[in-house]
């Protein structure tokens, strides 16, 4: 389950420095509003082939805290 909600999750990528930690905040973001039921579902959307990249992303779905400005 995503604790946060979609419009801090929204607000949390434009403040992420680099592509990986926007990309896993993104990816948390489109399960939270739920425009991908799968991992599959969600790489074609992001427009990534399952790599070992994308499964980076949903083993550490969240940036380390000191990546979160609040």
């Amino acid at each position: 389950m995503i604790a946060e909600s979609a419009d801090t999750l929204k607000s949390l990528m434009k403040k992420q420095k680099t592509a990986l930690n926007y990309a896993k905040v993104q990816t948390l973001y489109l399960l939270k509003i739920q425009a991908a039921e799968t991992v599959r579902y969600l790489a074609v959307i992001l427009g990534r082939l399952r790599t070992a990249h994308d499964a980076e992303i949903i083993r550490h779905p969240c940036p380390p805290e000191s990546t979160i400005h609040h």
